[in-house]
């Protein structure tokens, strides 16, 4: 038994009716949501949403950078060409992004500077270490503000103990 549609109002109307449920699932899945609900999206949201995603983003790079300076540190005098090269490349990353980062931007560029200094033996290891965790605090406060509630409490950066000798 086959099934002829010849009418072409009748396909279109099957055609409409598809595209409609293709609307609907792809507005479903791209309308943004706050505590569960659907948000329309005004240009100003749109805005607000698109500046929020790209200072989460900017966050996450702080923090993989901010690991990487700890990992440093931790190992002892890191070697001076290393700490040299990851002081530029944090520069080059970090150099500009929002203004939601800049503090934590700018004091993970300041850490990885004074840790070069300190590779370099032009800065002592307590003064690496205090710049380094003021970087951790204000990335870490970044973090907190970005993360759903629940994850906050998971999230802790480790801070290394400056030993006065």
């Amino acid at each position: 038994m086959d099934i002829e549609v010849r009418d072409t109002r009748v396909m279109a109307g099957m055609a409409g009716l598809a595209l409609l449920v293709v609307l609907g699932v792809l507005g479903w899945w791209v309308t943004p949501r706050a505590h569960g609900e659907a948000q329309v999206l005004t240009p100003a949201r749109w805005h607000a949403l698109r500046l929020e995603r790209r200072a989460a983003e900017e966050t996450d790079a702080l923090y993989r950078d901010a690991q990487e300076l700890r990992a440093m540190l931790a190992q002892g005098r890191p070697s001076p060409v290393d700490a040299m090269l990851f002081a530029e490349r944090v520069y080059a990353r970090h150099r500009t992004g929002t203004s939601a980062t800049g503090p934590a931007r700018e004091a993970l560029i300041e850490a990885a500077e004074v840790t070069a200094r300190h590779a370099a033996g032009a800065a002592t290891r307590e003064e690496a270490l205090v710049a380094t965790n003021r970087a951790f605090a204000l990335i870490e406060d970044l973090r907190i503000r970005t993360e759903a509630p629940d994850v906050r409490e998971r999230h802790s950066l480790p801070y290394i103990e400056v030993s006065t000798r």
